[in-house]
């Protein structure tokens, strides 16, 4: 009997060991990735353990929340993750979820919060690197904030930035076509002309 259970459990641990550890990453570590190194990471929602961890060994500076307030964190205290930003002394920032589609005339609601994306990652005094930028699952809302990040600071083109999106799970990006087509059309600060000075007159 005993030579047949030591077998079994060596097989058991060689199966469930690999799954033990790949529930104890996603649960604390969520997706979590270097987009670049020292100035910008990404990932989901990450346990406190995790959110600790990776504050002391990338010297996170500025978290950028993609979530509402929700409760939904895995955490009684849906607060929890701002008020370890405060006591680190972390620049917390939460942009909650918009449309990126509108029915009626005009821009879609979620370009305020590209407008204020783009006001945090060309401001480092204000919003001082290094950056973490997480939703709920680290894929999708995180996918489409990095995209912008690619193309604003690393200068990457739109499906460059699209490929990434595929990589890192956004596996929806096909049919979400709103989200899609504002990626593909999208024009960073960069590739825009500069505004016309008015010359001075001098009285």
């Amino acid at each position: 009997m005993k030579r047949l259970l030591f077998p079994l459990f060596c097989l058991a641990l060689v199966v469930g060991a690999p799954s033990a550890y790949y529930y104890h990453q996603q649960f604390h570590y969520r997706n979590f990735r270097i987009v670049n190194e020292g100035k910008l990471y990404r990932s989901g929602q990450l346990s406190p353990a995790g959110l600790h961890r990776i504050w002391h060994e990338y010297g996170i500076a500025t978290i950028v929340s993609l979530r509402d307030d929700d409760g939904l964190s895995g955490v009684k205290d849906p607060f929890w993750e701002q008020e370890y930003a405060r006591k680190q002394e972390i620049v917390f920032v939460r942009i909650a979820p918009k449309q990126w589609s509108e029915k009626k005339a005009g821009p879609p609601p979620a370009e305020e919060n590209v407008r204020r994306f783009l006001e945090i990652i060309h401001d480092p005094v204000r919003y001082p690197r290094p950056m973490l930028i997480h939703c709920f699952k680290g894929s999708h809302r995180t996918g489409i904030y990095v995209a912008l990040y690619r193309m604003e600071v690393d200068r990457w083109s739109n499906e460059e930035a699209l490929r990434e999106m595929r990589r890192c799970g956004y596996d929806t990006l096909d049919t979400d076509e709103d989200i899609h087509a504002f990626l593909r059309q999208y024009v960073p600060s960069w590739k825009k002309p500069s505004p016309p000075v008015t010359p001075q007159v001098k009285n």
